[in-house]
């Protein structure tokens, strides 16, 4: 179980409202992804990196395909996972931190997004709050949310 914030085009609109009626419809793109949508991962993928040197990468960098995965080993870092597809990504972490761990978090969380959002003209959608992040605030806004599933899920005392 995780915390997902998940990063569509920007037509998906501005508003929650839009993008939950944008994801009524939607289908990722399918069949391969082009060289130049793959050359637009690869350099996200740079990006994110460069922000983390911790990621360990898979996917289209040891040969063509359709994605980038790139998440950090917990024993080296924060256990947070990106999903970069064409036309799509994803940031991920596992209900397993608590207070000044899970705002750091988050706050990484937003920085991969932003990276994201900048180079793939994406929005991200936080679908547990129902919210767009915009900002380091809008990403921090999730953080009841999330205490309150880690809680649920291991209790106060985890």
């Amino acid at each position: 179980m995780s915390y997902d914030v998940t990063l569509y085009p920007a037509a998906a609109g501005k508003t929650p409202d839009e993008i939950e009626e944008f994801l009524e419809t939607y289908e990722a793109p399918r069949g391969p992804t082009s060289p130049q949508a793959l050359a637009k991962l690869r350099e996200t993928a740079g990006a994110l990196r460069n922000l983390n040197p911790k990621f360990d990468v898979f996917g289209a960098f040891e040969k063509p395909g359709n994605s980038i995965e790139l998440s950090v080993d917990p024993k080296n870092g924060f256990a947070i996972s990106v999903s970069l597809f064409n036309g799509e990504a994803a940031v991920s972490c596992p209900y397993w931190y608590q207070e000044a761990d899970a705002k750091r978090v988050f706050e990484q969380m937003w920085s991969y997004v932003e990276v994201i959002c900048a180079k793939l003209s994406l929005v991200a959608y936080d679908g547990q709050t129902g919210q767009i992040w915009r900002s380091r605030q809008d990403a921090l806004a999730g953080l009841s949310v999330y205490a309150e599933e880690v809680t649920g899920l291991h209790g106060p005392d985890l």
